[in-house]
């Protein structure tokens, strides 16, 4: 019964992240190659984003 515990509480970290993160990578699910490759597009994308600041501007 402890794995299944274990298993839900693991799920919901994942949830946690995913709502607070916008995303979440189970374990396992991808090779390291994959995942390197993914952390530069994700960075690639976040560099041609402009900053504005912490709070956004009103319309």
């Amino acid at each position: 019964m402890e794995q299944l515990s274990d298993t839900r509480k693991s799920l919901e970290k994942h949830i946690h992240g995913f709502k607070t993160q916008g995303f979440t990578v189970f374990p396992q699910t991808f090779d390291e190659t994959w995942m390197q490759r993914a952390r530069e597009i994700f960075e690639e994308t976040v560099n041609r984003i402009p900053y504005e600041g912490d709070t956004p501007q009103q319309i």
